[in-house]
């Protein structure tokens, strides 16, 4: 196995911790999500999938995974 590193976006468990986004929290996580190729955030078990991909992605090294749904590619 190489070496790689996985850097999660904003995660709906992350996002969704009480106090995070105030009263509005779902229409602000719903507004922003949609600015995602996949319309929407990641999950947990996005990440997780993720990290098992990569325990058996021998010829992976030296990289970094975003798991953000594109958000970073995403004109506005």
């Amino acid at each position: 196995m190489g070496r790689a590193t996985v850097s999660p976006g904003s995660c709906v468990a992350t996002l969704s911790r009480p106090g995070r986004l105030g009263e509005n929290k779902a229409g602000l996580l719903s507004k922003s999500a949609a600015g995602t190729f996949v319309g929407r955030y990641g999950e947990t078990e996005d990440v997780v999938d993720t990290v098992m991909w990569l325990l058996h992605a021998s010829l992976i090294s030296g990289e970094t995974v975003h798991i953000e749904g594109g958000a970073r590619h995403k004109s506005a």
